[in-house]
């Protein structure tokens, strides 16, 4: 059945048909994941423009009107693959990989009313405004704070740990590739009008870094964009987005 069958007039979705679509994208895209993971881990750059045109036909969705969630949801299946991407790149310190991946730019129809053609961040803000639909795979009926990066935190730790051996390290290099996209969205809300507010994605590690000194510059992660270069672009705005961006995480985990 098709997207246009499930969209209704009432605006409300049917949880039972969310969770199978995503099951269902998940069946079907996971010899394409796994496929993605091992060109990036073993490919050493090889195979980087093939890697990027998956990423790019995975954003092609069949229809942008209708009901939020089940529009939405057509995303999903890229941004688990920008994840897949984002960790295996972490883990073989393919960064020139990651720099070209969230400079993709595609035109997919629904930017989040964000006036940008990024790739990454409007497939990731869109399905964070329907994380809520990922509680209906909560055990124990349990509404989780970040529904969304629960559940593929989960989803995606057997394949990536079977290809990988990631062991232990997988819950860190989850939380370096979903805070990666937060500052991804940040950055590119910030660069529209140098807003002194910043708005990133929330995930997981919004309430497991809650304990530490919450200032990027400190975090394993701003090595890797400091590498990549991205936030020199903002010049001498670069020292008020980090304190904005600082002051989002010290409020966005409650």
């Amino acid at each position: 059945m098709g997207l246009h069958h499930l969209i209704s007039a009432n605006n409300e979705y049917n949880e039972k048909e969310i969770k199978r679509i995503v099951i269902n994208y998940n069946s079907i895209t996971n010899t394409l994941r796994q496929m993605l993971i091992l060109l990036v881990y073993y490919g050493e750059g090889q195979y980087d423009s093939l890697i990027r045109r998956i990423i790019d036909k995975l954003a092609n969705v069949k229809n942008t009107n209708g009901i939020e969630a089940y529009v939405n949801i057509q995303y999903y299946p890229c941004l688990i693959s920008f994840y897949s991407l984002i960790i295996s790149c972490l883990e073989c310190n393919n960064i020139t990989l990651i720099q070209e991946a969230i400079q993709m730019q595609k035109d997919i129809g629904i930017n989040a009313y964000l006036d940008t053609n990024n790739l990454l961040v409007n497939v990731s803000s869109n399905i964070s405004r329907i994380s809520d639909c990922f509680n209906i795979f909560s055990p124990n009926d349990k509404n989780y704070k970040y529904p969304f990066s629960e559940y593929i935190y989960l989803m995606l730790q057997p394949e990536l740990d079977d290809l990988l051996f990631l062991g232990e390290e997988y819950e860190q290099l989850f939380l370096k590739s979903e805070m990666f996209i937060s500052i991804m969205n940040a950055f590119i809300r910030y660069k529209a009008d140098y807003d002194e507010r910043v708005w990133g994605t929330l995930g997981r590690f919004n309430y497991k870094t809650r304990t530490i000194n919450r200032d990027i510059r400190n975090m394993d992660i701003y090595t890797i964009i400091e590498q990549i270069g991205i936030l020199n672009e903002l010049g001498e705005n670069k020292e008020k987005f980090i304190n904005a961006y600082n002051n989002f995480l010290s409020h966005s985990y409650f």
